[in-house]
């Protein structure tokens, strides 16, 4: 382990803080960042978990649902970005990824077990994560053009089938009239009940959207990158998420029993494929199962990255044991990868139980951990602003302006906070529930154990506003103004056809 870090004992047993960016290769380029965006996004939440909230809080309500956290994610994102290209240091969705890749494989019933399936999955994304930011730029950028021409397919094909071009039904708002735009009963009595149960799974869809931050510790110029992608993530939310759901809503009624199944769990069901079915494309079960397999993969592999870099980095901060800091020659946290996977080997081991009861739980326990990290971003941003200007700094000179400061992070974080606490609601109501109150809960109660025994055993205390350290790991770049004007002068040199080209690759890319 000479490569970056000696192994001596001492070394490896000690507490103190390495250097976060030692041994890391800058590699990403704009085109890695500006796909992972949007591709760390769009997975099984969106492609399956969008028919259970049709299901269980009607078109409206979901559309609703879909909005309101998408916006609160943009409030989340303008809070990263200012952090991110300042600071862009690397930092567990794998085990739900890795049980829901058994889940799609049974529907084509194979002889192998699933969790020998997941297992290869899990192979093949370590294999991946071995190639460094390049490598895992690389993979991702194909895989998020997967998924993303697989949702604007659907979003044309959709319009068709409502708009009865094919199918030979013309749909309207037809089922926002019957059964209704709102579900009214239901598990949870009434609509507002309704939407506010399913905030937990549109929440989980849009988890991803935070790998623009991660990424950044391994981007070459992420003054100019990071800001890009935050920037467009609004419009990507925009069209990829509430053009689906307004859609699928329009299409298949609440009542039906396929999206009944959705929200059971049966992804082998996912309202993508009723949409293609009712478009009169019989093989399109097939074809939306290999392309969610496909999504599966992404995300297991996003999952690992994210995972392996947050775990080095806590080592580097003497948060976790030492052997996890160390990189080898092409800055790949190989013994953080290893153990980070060994989560996954976990999830792989309980599906041989039961895969749709794994799912279940870790799909809860990652959704309501996500929350919680969102509320972090916008509460860590804020006194990150505070104590900027308290060491008499100009927030102009920051790379990146965050939008409707200190609105954003204010209400981002109440919201994700409050969704986080109360998402078990129903664990209290009607009658006491054991089973959802653990699937729930036992994240929160996890991180507040943690956080007590660490601030005890460490005795720490909050860092003054005038010591935090915004030295350490920062790339002062050109002001904003001078990057936007090196932006106008190339494209100047571009021709009308280059022109209209990028404007393509700015809105999926």
């Amino acid at each position: 382990m000479s490569d970056t870090f000696t192994s001596s004992t001492s070394q490896t047993t000690t507490n103190e803080a390495l250097p976060l960016e030692k041994g890391i290769k800058r590699e990403m380029t704009p085109r890695h960042i500006g796909m992972i965006s949007i591709g760390g996004t769009i997975g099984t939440g969106l492609f399956v978990a969008s028919g259970g909230t049709i299901a269980t809080a009607g078109p409206a309500g979901a559309l609703i649902a879909y909005a309101f956290i998408g916006f609160t994610v943009f409030c989340i994102m303008t809070c990263l970005g200012k952090m991110s290209t300042l600071l862009p240091i690397s930092i567990q969705s794998l085990c739900v990824e890795l049980a829901a890749a058994g889940l799609i494989i049974q529907y084509w019933q194979t002889p192998v077990p699933t969790y020998v399936w997941a297992l290869i999955i899990l192979l093949v994304i370590i294999v991946f994560n071995m190639f460094g930011g390049n490598g895992y730029g690389e993979t991702e950028y194909w895989l998020s053009l997967i998924k993303i021409i697989t949702v604007l397919v659907f979003i044309i094909v959709g319009i068709l089938v409502a708009a009865g071009a094919v199918g030979g039904h013309t749909y309207g708002f037809e089922n926002w009239r019957e059964p209704g735009a709102f579900v009214t009963e239901g598990d949870y009595g009434n609509a507002f009940a309704n939407l506010l149960s399913v905030c937990l799974t549109v929440g989980y869809a849009y988890q991803g959207t935070e790998m623009v931050g991660i990424v950044a510790g391994e981007t070459k110029n992420p003054h100019k990158s990071v800001p890009r992608a935050i920037r467009n993530v609004f419009w990507r939310i925009l069209l990829f998420f509430l053009c689906s759901i307004f859609l699928i809503g329009l299409i298949i009624p609440s009542t039906d029993g396929n999206l009944l199944d959705a929200s059971e769990d049966n992804i082998a069901i996912a309202p993508f494929s009723i949409v293609f079915q009712r478009a009169n494309l019989p093989s399109a079960a097939d074809v939306m199962n290999a392309i969610l397999l496909t999504v599966l993969i992404s995300a297991s592999n996003s999952a690992l990255y994210c995972g392996s870099r947050t775990m080095m980095a806590m080592a580097r901060e003497g948060k976790a044991p030492r052997i996890f800091a160390w990189v080898n020659k092409w800055g790949v946290p190989v013994p953080a990868i290893l153990v980070t996977a060994s989560f996954g080997l976990i999830a792989t081991a309980a599906a041989t139980y039961s895969a749709e009861e794994v799912f279940a739980w870790v799909l809860g326990m990652a959704s309501v951990t996500g929350f919680f990290s969102w509320s972090g971003i916008c509460w860590t941003h804020l006194r990150f602003r505070r104590a900027y200007v308290a060491q008499g700094r100009d927030v102009r000179d920051l790379p990146y302006r965050a939008w409707a400061y200190p609105f954003a992070p204010i209400f981002g974080g109440t919201v994700t906070a409050l969704i986080g606490v109360t998402c078990g609601f129903y664990a209290f109501t009607p009658v006491w529930d054991t089973k959802a109150f653990f699937q729930n809960y036992i994240n929160l109660i996890f991180l507040i154990v943690i956080f007590v025994a660490y601030k005890i055993y460490y005795r720490t205390s909050l860092v003054p506003l005038k010591d935090c350290d915004f030295e350490t790991g920062a790339r002062w770049a050109p002001s904003v103004e001078n990057v936007e004007a090196e932006d106008i002068e190339a494209k100047k040199k571009k021709t009308i056809p280059m022109r209209l080209w990028n404007g393509v690759k700015t809105l999926i890319a």
